[in-house]
């Protein structure tokens, strides 16, 4: 039941963004849908999901999405995305499976 709620807090999260940037194509659209992933799994520990953390760490992802609103940022979800990295260390997954296979591929891992 808890990993329910946080799906659906999740499902939340990614209506929000999309409500304050308008996706312009189906790669914006997956690239929200990822941060909310990564959100979800932050804030979740041995199948526990950590409500209180999970509303924080939502209130500063909205709160980097409305920072996008200035006049003219023409890729308002890069710019997105750009600050979910530099402020919260946001990796996107294909980001990451890059980082690993290197890893692998050079004994680190």
């Amino acid at each position: 039941m808890e990993m329910l709620a946080a799906i659906i807090k999740q499902s939340k999260l990614s209506r929000d963004l999309t409500s304050i940037i308008k996706p312009k194509d189906r790669s914006d659209v997956q690239c929200f849908a990822n941060i909310c992933k990564w959100a979800g799994q932050a804030c979740t520990t041995a199948e526990k999901f950590d409500d209180d953390k999970f509303m924080v760490l939502r209130d500063t992802i909205i709160s980097l999405a409305r920072e996008t609103n200035s006049e003219g940022v023409k890729n308002r979800a890069a710019v997105f995305v750009s600050l979910m990295k530099s402020e919260l260390g946001y990796e996107p997954p294909t980001t990451r499976s890059i980082r690993v296979r290197k890893e692998l591929m050079n004994g680190k891992r």
